[in-house]
């Protein structure tokens, strides 16, 4: 069942200049849930079958990996402005912060910079201001706005993105009011049933730990240079009731920072 329903969050800033989410009604929209890793059979399929702790064919480490969703658009790397530069560290400031702050961008650049490295899964070997990918991750959620079928392909849903052609919206609004627009970064680690961490018997789902000693998420954008993109099906769960799932396991962070 697709629900439609309307978003409005009233945010009072304080004179340190925090913010507080007061009030929340529900969003206008399709939504759906993007599956973690272990969620969907779809990755682990090998010669031997369906194999637990195996993910796109190879042994799932300890360590954990990136649960990227990709879309049709990945490889259309966006460029982004100065703006759109500003408006992402403005997100990385809140996420360990709580405020859309420059001027504390130098306490965390390191670890932006470490997240934008030109081998990490944001940029897939070019630099973030001229490759930044289209992507989601597991675990979080996408505005669905209708089905997509781009020929030669899988079934997939079109969803709302950020839009890089455009001027950046307002970046406060983007952070507390519309979680569809960006992920919580997660990587999903094979985990033994005793270490007491796990969604299913044999997965743990954990943030990326570039801001963990901010105890914040590592915020990813879903950006294109339309407005849209399209995820296979097969990734996105249809959700009948719109919610934010913490994506993690165990709940580290909490699903708003407050």
């Amino acid at each position: 069942m697709w629900i439609m329903a309307n978003l409005t969050k009233t945010i009072t800033t304080y004179s340190d200049g925090s913010l507080k989410i007061v009030e929340e009604n529900k969003p206008i929209g399709t939504f759906g849930y993007l599956l973690h890793d272990f969620e969907t059979t779809y990755w682990y399929e090998t010669k031997e079958g369906v194999i637990p702790g195996v993910s796109r064919g190879y042994p799932r480490m300890a360590v954990g990996q990136p649960e990227t969703v990709n879309t049709y658009e990945k490889d259309n790397k966006q460029h982004l402005s100065v703006e759109w530069q500003e408006f992402y560290k403005k997100m990385w400031c809140l996420a360990a912060f709580g405020v859309a702050d420059l001027n504390k961008f130098g306490q965390i650049e390191n670890q932006f910079n470490s997240a934008m490295a030109s081998n990490r899964v944001i940029t897939n070997f070019s630099d973030w201001i001229n490759g930044y990918m289209t992507l989601g991750m597991g675990g979080n959620i996408v505005r669905v706005l209708g089905e997509g079928r781009p020929p030669g392909f899988g079934m997939s849903y079109t969803v709302e993105t950020l839009n890089s052609s455009e001027p950046p919206p307002d970046v406060v609004d983007v952070f507390y009011n519309k979680p569809w627009l960006w992920s919580k970064a997660t990587v999903s680690r094979y985990a033994k049933p005793e270490e007491g961490k796990t969604i299913d018997p044999w997965h743990s789902v954990d943030p990326f730990p570039q801001l963990a000693n901010w105890n914040a998420h590592t915020p990813l954008m879903l950006i294109s240079s339309t407005g849209k993109a399209n995820m296979l099906q097969c990734r996105v769960q249809i959700m009948e009731n719109y919610n934010v799932p913490n994506p993690y396991n165990p709940e580290q962070i909490k699903a708003y920072p407050q």
